[in-house]
């Protein structure tokens, strides 16, 4: 993609799709709602003590849980900082019960945030509670190419991914190159270099075109 041929260097943009600008994973089946749970999981920290709150039902054994900071944060607080992600794992119902209950109203808060704002459109947005519907790629990131092509900045982007939802990013991308997006239809004007593709490692052949000699991981520019 290109936003203008101004003489800066082409930026190139290296993007994790789940829990990053996708907040969705269909390799475990997760629902906005529960891919949001896990998200949080990961960027809240505390420690196992004695001093801590109990666990949830559901965690195995007895053991207890003490939160080390009251908001969410990529890095740890301090040192020796655990995610609760890290110490118990996967819960697409982390703030529903047990020692999550302290994020639900920021949960709530930011999957309010995260609904589709006009008629569902297949490829921008999924389903979520009965008549739901969400953003399937973070809004910021459309933001983000339309704040590049409006400051005439090259760039080039490219997602990664060991999932299977990167067809479907693909997809919702090149609709809202096409002006379908409600909130970016400025993106319309993004002069767009070459086709969308795929690559992959492995075995197995993904959906869409392929090149030879591809990176370690499923990747599309």
């Amino acid at each position: 993609m290109s936003g203008g041929a101004g003489r800066r260097r082409r930026l190139v943009l290296h993007v994790d799709l789940n829990n990053t600008v996708v907040v969705a994973d269909t390799v475990t089946g997760q629902a906005p709602r529960a891919a949001l749970n896990t998200f949080l999981s990961t960027v809240t920290w505390g420690r196992a003590g004695a001093a801590g709150e109990r666990r949830g039902r559901g965690y195995g054994g007895p053991g207890e849980w003490e939160w080390l900071s009251d908001r969410p944060s990529l890095r740890p607080p301090c040192p020796g900082a655990l995610s609760y992600y890290s110490r118990h794992g996967r819960d697409p119902a982390f703030t529903e019960a047990g020692p999550g209950r302290r994020f639900r109203e920021l949960h709530a808060r930011h999957l309010q945030l995260l609904e589709w704002p006009g008629p569902p459109h297949d490829a921008l947005s999924v389903p979520g509670e009965p008549g739901e519907r969400y953003h399937l790629i973070l809004p910021s990131f459309f933001r983000l190419l339309d704040t590049l092509h409006r400051d005439g900045r090259a760039f080039a982007v490219i997602f990664r991914t060991f999932g299977t939802d990167l067809p479907r990013a693909l997809q919702a991308v090149s609709s809202a190159l096409r002006g379908q997006h409600p909130q970016f239809p400025a993106l319309r004007d993004v002069a767009v270099s070459g086709a969308l593709r795929v690559r992959r490692d492995g075995e197995g052949q993904p959906d869409g075109p392929t090149e030879p000699s591809p990176p370690p991981r499923q990747t599309a520019l």
